[in-house]
This record gives C-alpha cells, sequence and structure tokens, in this order.
C-alpha cells in the first residue's frame, strides 16, 4: 500500500503478509470530524497457511496519522488443523468492504467449511459480530451493498455456487443482524439440521462415534446440550433470513465491481472462472440488477473458450465515462496476460421495452435543447436527472402526467444525465436510456454571472434590458421551500416559495432592484443555501 500527498510521488506505506485480491482494500470517512479509516487484510497463497490472518486499520484525522494496528486476527488453517478447538480460524480472509448506506465494514473468509464466515463492524473495526458460517454458502470474496439488501456471492469449486441477500428490514427492526450461526448449550438438536462441535465430555454421542471438537455433525434429537456439550448451529431454517438469488453451476464466483448499464442503473459485475467444472470450463462475467420492485436479475454478460485453466478469468477493473468496461485477462488464449479488453455494458431487457426510446433535439437557443421520448408505452412518466457519473437518480416530475418531451437547459458548470421513468398499471417501473446534457457553450461578451452550490444552480442575468434570477435545483427535495433575498443591512427585500419537486426551475425579475450584492437564502426545514 502506497501514500502519496500529490498523486505524483509515492511512498510505500504497509506491505500484508501475501497478496491482496480486487476487493481487499477500503474505507469509510466521518465527514463531521473529517476522519479518514483505510482497511484492508492478508491473504495467503499455497505454502503460506502457517501464519494467522488480520484485518488491518489506519486512521488519518486532521490532528494525527496513526500505524497500521490489528483489529481482527483469525487463528491460521495449520494452527486450527492441530487444534480444532480455536476459533475462529480461516485459510483467507478474502474481502473487506466498507458499506455506504451505513458505514459498516463487512468481510468473508474460506476455505473449509469451518473458516467460511461472514463478519460486520459497526464501529470501524474496533468490535466484530457474527453473521454466519460453516459451509461453502457462506465462503465469500464478494460482498456488495444497494440501498434494501446486502448481497454475496460463492468463491468455491462445490456446485452449485449461489448469490444470496439479506433485507435491511431485518437490521432496522432488530438493530443487528442476528447470527444465522448461534453457539447452543442447551436444548436438543434437530436432525435436519447440521452442526459444529464446540466442546465434548467422553460420554458424548459424537465423542463416542470418534467425532471431535471442530468436526461437522448432523444433528441428533438424543443429543441434549449443556456447557460441556455445546455446538454452533450452522443451517438451521429457524435462525436463516437468508434470500437465493440466483444459482449459478459451474463457476466460482470471485471479484466484483459497480457499473452502470445503458439506462444508467446499477449493475454489480461478478468474474467467475470454471473451478466447479459442473458444465464446462469457461471463464464468464455475470451481471447482478436489483429492479425497482425488489426483484434481482442475473444475466451473464460475457464468457469465452480460450482458457487455459480452472482458474481463467476476465477480472473486472473499472468504466469510463462514455460506458466502457475493462476487464484484466488472465490465463486466457489469445489475450496477453494480465492485458486489458473493453467492452460495452449492454443489458438485456427481459421486460417489454414500454420506457420507449429517449433522444435529443436541438431548438432555436444553443442552450436550449428537447428531450423526446419515441415508443413509449407507459401510463405516465416522471422524467429523472443526475449528475454525470454519479448515476443517482432525481425526479424533475411526478407520476400525475405523461409527458413524452421535456425541455432542458443546459446547465452553467455540470454536465448532466436525464432519463425517463415509466409506469404501467400493474407493472414494476422502467427506465429508458439515458442522455448526456453537456454544460453551456459560453459566447464571448456574456455578463451573466454563474455559481454552483449543494445542488442548485443559480443564474444571475444583469443587463441594460432585465434584471432576473433564475434558480435550478438538481435534487429532489420533499417540501417547499422558501426563497429570500437579503440585503446587506440584514434586510429581506424579497421572498417567495417554490416547489422545487414539481418544477425544478425558479424564476424572479429582479428590475426594480438597485445593483449591489445581496444575500440568497434558501431553506426549508434546514438550510440549503446562502450565498451572495
Amino acid at each position: 500500500i502506497y501514500f502519496s500527498a500529490d498523486e505524483k510521488k509515492w511512498t510505500l506505506d504497509y506491505t500484508t503478509r501475501g497478496r491482496g485480491v480486487r476487493n481487499s482494500f477500503t474505507f469509510t470517512y466521518d465527514s463531521i470530524s473529517e476522519t479518514t479509516n483505510i482497511f484492508t487484510h492478508d491473504y495467503s497463497t499455497t505454502g503460506q497457511d502457517t501464519f494467522p490472518h488480520s484485518v488491518y486499520r489506519k486512521t488519518i484525522s486532521p490532528q494525527k496519522m496513526t500505524q497500521w494496528e490489528k483489529v481482527l486476527t483469525f487463528y491460521s488453517k495449520d494452527q486450527w488443523a492441530a487444534n480444532k478447538s480455536l476459533f475462529p480460524a480461516c485459510r483467507h480472509i478474502h474481502t473487506v468492504v466498507s458499506d455506504p448506506y451505513t458505514g459498516h465494514l463487512w468481510i468473508g473468509t474460506g476455505d473449509y467449511n469451518q473458516h467460511s464466515h461472514i463478519f460486520y463492524s459497526e464501529d470501524n473495526g474496533s468490535t466484530w459480530k457474527h453473521v454466519g458460517m460453516g459451509s461453502q454458502e457462506w465462503r465469500v470474496l464478494s460482498i456488495w451493498f444497494t440501498p434494501k439488501y446486502v448481497y454475496w456471492a460463492m468463491d468455491t469449486h462445490v456446485a452449485p455456487q449461489r448469490i444470496f441477500r439479506i433485507n435491511r428490514e431485518i437490521y432496522k427492526k432488530q438493530g443487528r443482524w442476528p447470527d444465522m450461526s448461534s453457539k447452543l448449550t442447551d436444548g436438543s438438536l434437530k436432525p435436519d439440521v447440521k452442526y459444529m462441535i464446540v466442546s465434548a465430555t467422553e460420554n458424548n454421542y459424537y465423542y463416542k462415534l470418534g467425532f471431535k471438537v471442530g468436526d461437522i455433525v448432523q444433528g441428533n434429537v438424543k443429543v441434549l446440550l449443556n456447557d460441556s456439550n455445546a455446538v454452533y448451529s450452522l443451517n438451521d431454517p429457524d435462525l436463516d433470513y437468508r434470500e437465493l438469488v440466483a444459482s449459478l453451476p459451474n463457476n466460482a464466483l470471485w471479484a466484483y465491481t459497480i457499473a452502470y448499464d445503458q439506462q444508467g442503473d446499477v449493475v454489480t459485475l461478478l468474474t467467475s472462472n470454471g473451478e466447479g467444472q459442473a458444465i464446462d470450463n469457461r471463464p464468464r462475467v455475470f451481471g447482478v440488477k436489483e429492479l425497482a420492485d425488489g426483484r434481482a436479475e442475473v444475466q451473464e454478460l460475457l464468457s469465452t473458450n480460450m482458457a487455459k485453466s480452472v482458474y481463467s478469468q476476465f477480472y473486472p477493473f473499472e468504466q469510463d465515462g462514455d460506458g466502457n468496461m475493462y476487464f484484466l485477462t488472465y490465463q486466457l488464449n489469445s489475450y496477453a496476460d494480465y492485458g486489458l479488453i473493453q467492452t460495452q455494458l449492454i443489458w438485456n431487457n427481459a421486460s417489454d421495452n414500454k420506457a420507449g426510446v429517449l433522444f435529443v433535439e436541438d431548438t432555436d437557443e444553443s442552450n436550449v435543447l428537447l428531450l423526446r421520448l419515441k415508443d413509449c408505452g407507459a401510463d405516465s412518466v416522471v422524467w429523472q436527472i443526475s449528475q454525470e457519473r454519479r448515476f443517482k437518480w432525481s425526479n424533475l416530475t411526478n407520476t400525475e402526467v405523461k409527458l413524452n418531451t421535456l425541455k432542458v437547459y443546459r446547465d452553467s458548470v455540470n454536465n448532466y444525465l436525464y432519463r425517463a421513468l415509466a409506469f404501467k398499471n400493474g407493472q414494476p417501473p422502467s427506465a429508458s436510456n439515458y442522455v448526456k446534457i453537456e454544460k453551456e457553450k459560453q459566447k464571448s461578451g456574456n455578463k451573466d454571472l454563474r455559481i454552483e452550490s449543494c445542488h442548485f444552480g443559480i443564474s444571475l442575468v444583469n443587463n441594460e434590458n432585465e434584471r432576473r434570477i433564475v434558480i435550478k435545483c438538481h435534487d429532489s427535495i420533499p417540501e417547499k421551500l422558501n426563497i429570500i433575498l437579503y440585503d446587506l443591512s440584514g434586510r429581506a427585500v424579497y421572498s417567495n416559495t417554490h416547489n422545487f419537486t414539481l418544477n425544478n426551475t425558479f424564476e424572479a425579475m429582479l428590475d426594480n432592484f438597485q445593483q449591489g450584492v445581496y444575500l440568497l437564502r434558501i431553506h426549508g426545514f434546514k438550510d440549503y443555501l446562502s450565498s451572495k
């Protein structure tokens, strides 16, 4: 891991044991304290099973920069083999990722069933809570997040490989993610559930059969639990709140990256190799897309018959501003090893394309454009906007009207993306393709003042013929806002209210104002903007 203050000169800051993988480096940021916490972990390769694996943290704030410190350590594979009572143990730590919606950290481990765990931390790694373990379904290299769910995929050669998710409503109701592999010290065992032995006396049923602490056994109703005869429950359906998203036989599911399709919707790209070989030896790239109604679609987006081994892969890197995806090639014939390939991400919409196709048309004014939606079979349309490359869509209109055209103005500072969200009775909404509207073309001698602050674009027209203010809001704000102008003595000289969700543009004539400096304040229950 290297550090730079200027992105030109880089200094080695830390080296983990083993090597890193695609999702082995993450951070959290607290805007109040301006504190960043950076995280990474060890990842061993063949022949490196002797050392304990750790998760590491480095803290950077305006006051100090700490040294790297261990915040969680697992016993090694070799240590566990010598003493299976050691807990928790793993061969690898596969990933550490941060949840952008909560700031929580998540880790996944492997490779044996007893070594496959998911943990999370709510306090930047100071303490950790267990989510589940005990089978290849918990052998995880990729964990990713949406506003509604936490997803993960299996990194295993044992078929079928699967994608799971857990609903955030469970966390909201219980204030935590309950452990699906709880430790049990009383009651009896269920015959259809597997358990991992934590402790056992000589007269223990499983001990007499030759099983030891750390072994996984099938439940038997005759076994009674106590402090000296305890187990971890591994797949009890009464404790399991996972949802199965998809079964993908054949492929060990490796690293992921987040991209956006032609509609501007989030797609998780998940690479795989042929380790399972239940079907063939083809490396593949899958896409996982969560739809507006909460359903998750999975599609195979890329594959090849050029594999050299079961570990051959298209390793996902990044997406550029034009939508191109870049993959690193690994052990593929006809491709340079560790070379890059470029391809477009096109999502195949399974439902009918009721959202239509969106076009941009010029008008007589160079900075005014018309969006036209063709072949739209929807009952109503909501127009949406996002700042370029952010893909965070906000509504410009409501769903009570059907507007197949929309006049838009070029922004003075930023490029913006537009799309139409189509609604049809009894069906989930679907989005059209998105189009980019580039920032306005400035003319020489233009005396307009342009400022950009927060999520508002403010234009002041001040010439011999007219004086007016134009305020554009690029986010959906669920309240009417007060718009007030003050002179420098603090006296309010103009006030009005406006609902930017219904109309994202507000204009006011200022012909009667004397030339000078004024303070503009836009606020509702909170201040959205104050600017001279």
